[in-house]
């Protein structure tokens, strides 16, 4: 009995979130470095989870002005520099492209996010429920 109440309790932690970033989703606004970190915060407080929720959203290569600054000192080439930085503007977070240069974040790539991690969640939803009905 006791398994099967812990089951119960992380499956309905997962549903409560996953409610949570829905709300979320529909909530995005146009200060995007608040939008990842209400994202990130809310991931963060369900990581014991084991639903591996920080790294997914670590995955996704945003970057704050820090990790900006940072990459800057460790590549001072100007012309790298120049194709880093690309067509952005000024921003506090950015994407970090395929080709390994900065590109701004929009609340599509939020809304992404929130949808891979929705995902994510189902996947371990599902299969929780699989592994409770076959005790």
């Amino acid at each position: 009995m006791g398994r099967s109440n812990a089951i119960d309790t992380c499956l309905q932690a997962k549903l409560v979130l996953k409610e949570e970033l829905q709300e979320l989703k529909e909530g995005l606004n146009l200060d995007m470095e608040q939008n990842y970190k209400k994202i990130y915060d809310l991931c963060f407080g369900y990581e014991y989870q084991d639903l591996d929720l920080i790294e997914l959203i670590e995955d996704e290569n945003f970057m704050t002005d820090e990790r900006v600054s940072d990459y800057i000192q460790r590549n001072p080439d100007e012309a790298r520099l120049r194709h880093f930085f690309g067509k952005t503007y000024t921003d506090s977070i950015y994407k970090m492209n395929g080709y390994g240069n900065l590109a701004n974040v929009n609340k599509g790539d939020f809304e992404d996010l929130i949808n891979s991690l929705v995902e994510k969640i189902e996947e371990e939803i599902k299969s929780e429920k699989q592994e409770s009905f076959s005790m």
